[in-house]
Order: structure tokens, then sequence, then C-alpha cells
């Protein structure tokens, strides 16, 4: 029976992070966009875990994420360049969405 519980575990955690993943491909898709309203709906998304997530905010977190992004951009041109090159320099992660909109950093 452990055994069989540490699977069905394994398989949950697999299952949540194939969402998160999904949730934030569409987040960024949505930054891409420009979409305010369809950020606001990314963004209270249970995957993502976000708590009171406020549609008159959405040109906010629009915004603030779209100036993150510009940083890490900007963080060097040779990273820059090898991160471009497999598409990951204008991509956010779940930990970086969470760090700009919840402690503004």
């Amino acid at each position: 029976m452990k055994g069989r519980a540490s699977v069905l575990n394994c398989l949950f955690c697999c299952i949540i992070v194939v969402a998160v993943q999904n949730q934030i491909t569409v987040i960024n898709s949505v930054l891409d966009a420009g979409d305010v309203n369809a950020l606001v709906r990314a963004l209270e998304s249970p995957a993502i875990g976000i708590k009171n997530v406020k549609a008159e905010n959405g040109r906010w977190y629009l915004n603030t994420l779209n100036q993150a992004r510009r940083q890490k951009i900007q963080v060097s041109e040779t990273t820059y360049e090898q991160d471009l090159t497999r598409g990951f320099v204008t991509r956010f992660t779940v930990k970086e969405i969470l760090t700009v909109l919840l402690c503004g950093c």
C-alpha cells in the first residue's frame, strides 16, 4: 500500500507541475499580446496560487510584469544572446511572477 501511495503522490505532483507550466505559458503569451483582461484571468488560475487578484489592477500587473521582463532582458548581452537562442530570456517562471507581483522586487 505504501508503494501505491508513493506512486499516486508522484503522479499528483506531476499533474500539478504540468498545470503550473501550462499556466505560465498562458501568462507569457498574454504578456506578449498585451491583453489586460486575459492576464487577470490567467493570474486568477488556481495553478498559479495568487489570491485576491483584482481586475482593476490588471493594467498594473501587465506593466509591472512587462517592466520586470525588460529588466530580465537587460541582464547582460552575453547572457541575453545565449538565452535568446534557447528562448529563455523573455519567459517568466512561477517564482519570478510571484516575486514581481507580491514583493515588488
